[in-house]
């Protein structure tokens, strides 16, 4: 798994690992489900934030991963 350097506090490398693999198994929702969890640990997503996320809100052009609006702040307000 390519790291970006930074590790979470609260999740080891093995940990984040189990989850991915745990991820990928052969279900309907397998790659969803490999993407979400990714996502939210390489980016610090809240459960919340990363429910909330839509296509239209990730921009994953070749070198580039962003998505949504900084935490706390609401869908709603940014309209």
């Amino acid at each position: 798994m390519a790291t970006s350097g930074r590790l979470r506090d609260y999740l080891t490398k093995d940990e984040v690992l189990a989850l991915l693999r745990a991820a990928k198994s052969s279900t309907r929702y397998a790659a969803r489900n490999f993407a979400m969890i990714l996502r939210a640990y390489r980016h610090g997503f809240r459960a919340s934030e990363l429910v909330e996320l839509r296509v239209c809100d990730v921009d994953s052009a070749p070198g580039r991963s962003t998505a949504g609006e900084a935490k706390g702040q609401s869908r709603a307000s940014t309209r």
